[in-house]
């Protein structure tokens, strides 16, 4: 088992450094400060950190916790302490791919959550490798403490706009129809859409004119008159002519 254990130091970084490891659960001593980067083991696969002179870092596993994130289903609680100055966290955490299966469930709704003063705050998670058994999942916290992983059982929840009461609004009455432009004629109205009142025209047709004034007879009963005038006169001549 403790095979997996594996430490891998950041080459040329860590050279002058002096540090101790122990396992149960896994602590890290730093006495002259440095980079590290450890590999632990199947849960928290992964851990790179910055230390001062005389820091601790301390992982370990935990079973449960006493307000456990909402709306998630949790694979692993992990956590990560220091003592002294730590910073520049990376982690990466494992999560087995039967374990999402399990779940009905896949790599996109994995999430990891970490817990600031009682309140879980969600974290940049970013998927990085794996194998055949198990997604990794890339984090850089700007504090450590209790992490959750495992995925959201959150609803996405679609936005209603919210709507005016539209139930009072009156439009202006229709206009005056206009004047008969060849056989149409147009007016003016409104119509209440989506709470606001739209301007239209609205196009008719004209009624045939039956009926004409006398005035509008004159004209054409003076040229008819002069026609028939003309008429008879020609008639006369040509008939006169015939006689003599």
């Amino acid at each position: 088992m403790r095979k997996l254990l594996l430490i891998a130091l950041l080459m040329g970084l860590v050279s002058a450094a002096e540090y101790s490891v122990q396992f149960d659960p896994f602590q890290i001593n730093v006495t002259n400060g440095g980079t590290f980067q450890f590999e632990i083991n199947k849960s928290l696969h992964y851990v790179s950190f910055s230390a001062g002179p005389d820091s601790q870092l301390n992982t370990r596993e935990l079973t449960g916790v006493s307000r456990p994130p909402p709306e998630m289903i949790v694979y692993r609680l992990i956590e990560v302490k220091q003592v002294n100055s730590i910073s520049n966290y990376v982690l990466k955490f494992a999560i087995a791919k039967n374990w999402l299966n399990n779940q009905d469930s896949n790599i996109g709704e994995v999430v990891v959550k970490l817990r600031v003063n009682g309140v879980w705050e969600d974290q940049n998670a970013y998927r990085e490798g794996g194998d055949m058994f198990r997604y990794i999942v890339r984090v850089r916290p700007k504090e450590i403490g209790v992490f959750a992983i495992g995925i959201s059982t959150a609803e996405e929840v679609e936005e209603t706009p919210v709507q005016d009461d539209v139930t009072d609004i009156v439009c202006a009455k229709p206009t005056e129809w206009s004047e008969c432009i060849g056989i149409e004629k147009t007016r003016i109205v409104e119509e209440l859409i989506g709470g606001e009142c739209i301007e239209k025209t609205e196009v008719d047709v004209c009624p045939i004119q039956l009926g004409m004034s006398w005035n509008s007879w004159v004209p054409g009963v003076t040229v008819v008159a002069m026609l028939l005038i003309t008429s008879v006169l020609v008639y006369s001549i040509v008939t006169s002519n015939k006689v003599f």
